[in-house]
């Protein structure tokens, strides 16, 4: 049976080396035989790339630039032009810090789709903790709903990476926002939707896609990612986009507030 050639793209920088081996594992696991992982290192130093090297994975060295979401753009810039040079028809893009079921690739594949993205949870399990014991606590009455708000606010807890546009109503300018925790986790296992954007995280991107979109970033804007101005560009060219809700895809993030060059 054919089977298109697929790369797995994977962003890496010296700080997510904690999630490495564990990544390692699930992917020699996935049922597909025509693919490849190849890392892009944006570490401010070439010491993590040496050390990816010693462990015989396949890994280019990508300039970080003046920040993290500079680092992002200029990976997923690179990575889509290894995967044009080497005759990928997609890539599948794998941030290191998720871990893919056996299924992934053949299962994005199935839905014939352009873009398609996994759903995954972003959020660190310190924080999702402590919003669970709110939530004990104010069931039982030992804090007001009040006290609930105020301890809540500041907690990175878990919440499906998922976008949707939004107007501003101070501006009537229309942006995008992340779906409240409710609301995407209404989304799970709700068949194949289509959606304005999502994580990257593991997003399955077909070869003419990569052609014509390139990432960027904007640096009047701190908090917007080269994804929201990539999602964009996909809706202003009526490129759409697609969530497989079928599993959650298991995630184990840092704290982005405590990245220091973000």
């Amino acid at each position: 049976m054919y089977e298109p050639k697929v790369l797995i793209g994977t962003p890496i920088y010296d700080k997510k080396e904690y999630a490495l081996e564990k990544q390692l594992k699930h992917v020699r696991n996935i049922d597909y035989t025509n693919c490849e992982q190849v890392f892009f290192d944006n570490s401010k130093s070439d010491k993590f790339y040496y050390k990816l090297k010693s462990k015989g994975l396949k890994v280019i060295r990508v300039p970080r630039g003046k920040n993290s979401r500079e680092a992002v753009a200029n990976s997923m810039n690179r990575m889509f032009m290894y995967a044009l040079d080497n005759g990928y028809e997609y890539c599948l893009v794998l941030e290191n810090d998720l871990y893919p079921d056996p299924k992934i690739i053949k299962r994005l594949l199935s839905h014939n789709k352009s873009v398609v993205a996994s759903y995954y949870f972003i959020g660190i399990d310190e924080d999702e903790a402590k919003l669970q014991t709110l939530i004990k606590q104010v069931k039982q009455h030992e804090i007001t709903e009040e006290q609930f708000e105020d301890s809540t606010k500041g907690l990175f807890y878990k919440t499906p990476c998922i976008f949707v546009k939004d107007v501003k109503k101070d501006s009537n300018f229309i942006g995008t926002r992340r779906l409240t925790r409710v609301e995407g986790l209404n989304y799970y296992q709700t068949g194949l939707r289509k959606i304005h954007g999502a994580g990257l995280g593991a997003t399955l991107i077909k070869r003419d896609v990569m052609a014509r979109f390139k990432f960027y970033t904007d640096s009047r804007f701190e908090n917007k990612h080269p994804d929201v101005y990539f999602y964009a560009d996909l809706e202003d060219a009526r490129v759409p986009v697609y969530l497989d809700t079928s599993i959650v895809m298991p995630h184990q993030p840092t704290d982005w507030h405590k990245v220091k060059d973000r």
